[in-house]
């Protein structure tokens, strides 16, 4: 490590998971890579780090998840008193963290360890979103009680769209002025190289066109709206629907798609650590979420040269799908106007081609280098 420059520290769970870690994955690597900086990466999962390079410091804390024990009052002070030492020792410039419970963490120990660096947080889901479904019990009012207190102590806030810096600002009465607005990273050479793979799938060797979804089977993916439209599709095409991802909804998706007499049609694929192959062989991509804070997918998909159909799930989707320009939207749980989306791209070739070429230039937007230039910029507090 270069015993001179400036020090951030970046403070995350893990580099695997969803679209935090990934965030927080790509942010490091690109970070690491500055010649004048130094990062120190704390995580609670070191086997997530890999090689990063000499440039990047791992600390780990070590605390058991299983079970949900992270969330015990034990548990969560030990993160906050260690966390606060290695701040101590470390003296970044700029402390980053990710995810609420992170956040949360960060901020106190940030204070306990009187660090006069920069203090950033970062937000990528929609929180009251969250407080409705897998945050509606004592630990999520619990998280929800701590961000309230402590959020607007942050320096700077970074939301992921538009629609969650809105949210934050009125769950927690936050002034517009603290929140900043960037999207994710994306790896653009990366994404087009691993699309490049071959399938095995024969599925992919037919003729029929493929609507394809990527995400985890869960009640907020609008699974159920999604397979309701896909079979008023099938009474005017031979389309098929692959689900690549795994999740709770799995068995009751199955269910209806028997109810519905679609089972023929309906492939669901289950994980695959590289999606983007099956992305640049299908022939529409379809978001049917009911919330998201940003949809990674879109972004992907469309690097990957797909047209995509998306639910208006979040404020400001507009940012990345522009309908009728980069891809085509309809309302959450409209299982008719989705249908008739999803046939109107199918049957217009020309209108496929359009889509594709404006996505392409639309993901530049979220190209990584640009993106890790604005958090840097944010970290620096210009």
């Amino acid at each position: 490590m270069p015993a001179t420059g400036k020090k951030f520290l970046l403070m995350v769970p893990s580099l695997t998971g969803g679209g935090g870690q990934k965030v927080a994955a790509t942010l490091c690597e690109g970070l690491g890579r500055e010649e004048d900086l130094q990062i120190v990466l704390v995580v609670f999962d070191p086997a997530s780090t890999g090689d990063l390079g000499p440039s990047v410091k791992v600390r780990h804390i070590e605390v058991r998840e299983t079970g949900g024990a992270i969330y015990t009052v034990g548990k969560f002070f030990k993160v906050v008193i260690e966390l606060a030492g290695i701040i101590r020792r470390e003296q970044p410039l700029a402390i980053l963290s990710f995810m609420d419970y992170c956040n949360t963490v960060t901020l106190l120990a940030w204070r306990l360890a009187a660090s006069r660096g920069r203090v950033v947080i970062s937000v990528h889901t929609l929180f009251s979103a969250f407080m409705r479904g897998k945050g509606a019990n004592a630990r999520g009012r619990l998280l929800k009680l701590l961000a309230t207190r402590l959020y607007r102590r942050a320096n700077a806030i970074i939301a992921v769209s538009r629609g969650a810096a809105l949210d934050l600002a009125e769950t927690f009465g936050l002034p517009a002025a603290k929140i900043r607005v960037i999207g994710n990273p994306f790896d653009l050479a990366k994404i087009s190289r691993l699309a490049r793979t071959p399938v095995d799938e024969p599925i992919f060797k037919e003729e029929s066109p493929i609507l394809l979804s990527v995400g985890r089977l869960a009640p907020e993916k609008g699974g159920e709206n999604l397979l309701r439209a896909f079979a008023l599709l099938r009474r005017k095409t031979e389309a098929r629907l692959v689900f690549l991802g795994e999740g709770p909804e799995k068995d009751t998706l199955a269910r209806l798609c028997r109810k519905l007499g679609i089972e023929r049609h309906v492939f669901f694929l289950g994980y695959r650590a590289n999606p983007f192959r099956y992305m640049a062989r299908s022939t529409v991509f379809v978001l049917s979420s009911l919330y998201e804070g940003f949809g990674n997918v879109l972004i992907e998909a469309m690097a990957c040269g797909l047209p995509v159909v998306a639910t208006r799930c979040y404020h400001g989707i507009e940012e990345i799908v522009e309908d009728g320009v980069t891809g085509l939207l309809v309302e959450t749980g409209d299982e008719k106007a989705m249908a008739e989306a999803l046939l109107g791209v199918l049957d217009q070739a020309s209108l496929r081609r359009d889509l594709v070429m404006a996505a392409r230039e639309k993901v530049k937007l979220f190209d990584k280098d640009r993106i890790v230039a604005s958090y840097r910029t944010v970290l620096e507090g210009d």
